[in-house]
């Protein structure tokens, strides 16, 4: 016989209560039942079973968590914007790090970054020799005011309609023909990274700058924005895959 207290309790993490979460498994066990599978097969393949209902409960909660994220983007209850209130996000003005040894300061072909925002950058301050290289291309731009190597669950992140935020890798600024500003929020993924959950973080960060173009001159907490100088806001991400070129197009061609 099928444990349905067990596989009940094995998704309970995902639904809101037990006595639901027990409903579903029986729905489920059902619906197994009448399409011709013994209860001694369901058993058997109990692990499978729970396996499949996780993924199964994740998959339609996300999709329905997206469309009243959406909904709500759309009526304006929840906006992305730059803020000028004391809800604003500010970029330290320090930053400790650990640093393995003697701290061996980025090189850049034969000198050293010179646009960070933190002064001077360590190699051991980017997780890999790609993130470390991204820096090193974006410093050498000369449409580049600045750039920062964002930490993960530290500094700034992005919220969206799964729990957990996004972290983007770098967060740098630009400017357009004309002198026009624009700050860009960048993630950045291996090619062998490409999952659903870079499927998620493309999908955010082309939504919420969707987000911040639409909503941009309205009011923002205690001030209200002016519609002249400031920054764009673009959100972004590349695969290691032909980066170079995919940055160049969107971001620093003809500039």
């Amino acid at each position: 016989m099928l444990d349905r207290v067990f596989v009940a309790r094995a998704i309970g993490d995902l639904v809101p209560n037990t006595w639901l979460a027990f409903d579903w498994v029986e729905q489920v066990v059902a619906r197994l039942l009448k399409a011709g599978h013994s209860e001694a097969r369901v058993a058997a393949s109990s692990a499978l079973l729970v396996e499949q209902l996780r993924a199964d409960i994740v998959s339609q909660r996300d999709a329905l968590a997206q469309q009243v994220f959406e909904q709500k983007v759309r009526s304006g209850d929840i906006e992305f914007r730059l803020r000028a209130d004391r809800l604003d996000y500010e970029i330290p003005n320090e930053l400790e790090i650990e640093l393995p040894g003697k701290p061996v300061p980025l090189p850049n072909g034969g000198k050293l970054v010179e646009k960070s925002l933190f002064d001077p950058f360590y190699d051991s301050m980017v997780d890999n020799d790609f993130e470390g290289e991204f820096a090193c291309y974006l410093d050498s731009q000369a449409a580049l005011s600045w750039w920062h190597r964002n930490v993960a669950r530290a500094h700034y992140g992005l919220q969206g309609w799964r729990r957990d935020k996004v972290y983007p890798d770098f967060v740098f600024l630009r400017t357009e023909r004309g002198g026009k500003p624009v700050l860009v929020v960048m993630e950045i993924k291996g090619a062998y990274l490409k999952n659903e959950d870079t499927d998620y973080k493309k999908t955010l960060l082309a939504a919420l700058t969707a987000a911040y173009s639409e909503a941009r001159f309205k009011r923002a907490g205690e001030l209200e924005l002016a519609a002249e100088g400031g920054p764009r806001i673009v959100c972004d991400l590349v695969f290691d895959e032909n980066w170079k070129n995919a940055l160049n197009a969107r971001h620093f061609a003809g500039r």
